[in-house]
């Protein structure tokens, strides 16, 4: 008889085991075809609801597990570790965290510039479009005013 126990619900199998998870589908897609160009098999799960999101936003919001076979688990972190894709980066130093920092800052206000530039682009287009439109029932106010 069949075994009916075995589900696939796209969780990993016991014989595998989670090397990395990843953010975005380019990274899980670089880091299982190096994988694979060194025979080591590897698979992607999209995290939560990432699949459906993918197929109806054509985005993946969660991220990516990566899983490899457990006989291989050494092997793929050695390779990833010397293609430096190692999942735990080296602490940033004070120089990188200020500069960082900064840069996000930067960023930021960057941001808000452009948002208050395009509001104001928009009032402008939003007061050339209404002004004719208000002047036009004016001028029939006081023309429905002074019919007599």
């Amino acid at each position: 008889m069949a075994d009916v126990s075995n589900k696939n619900d796209g969780s990993a199998d016991d014989h595998e085991t989670l090397l990395v998870t990843v953010a975005s589908d380019s990274e899980a897609a670089i880091i299982v075809s190096l994988l694979n160009s060194e025979k080591i098999p590897a698979r992607r799960v999209a995290k939560g609801a990432g699949g459906y999101l993918k197929i109806t936003m054509g985005a993946n919001l969660f991220g990516e597990d990566i899983y490899v076979p457990k006989s291989c688990y050494e092997d793929a972190r050695a390779l990833m570790g010397s293609a430096n894709l190692a999942a735990t980066a080296p602490p940033l130093t004070t120089e990188e965290l200020t500069t960082e920092e900064l840069t996000t800052e930067e960023q930021l206000k960057n941001k808000k510039a452009k948002v208050n530039r395009q509001s104001t682009r928009g009032r402008r287009a939003l007061a050339i479009l209404l002004t004719p439109l208000v002047l036009m029932a004016i001028l029939l106010l006081l023309k429905w005013i002074f019919r007599t």
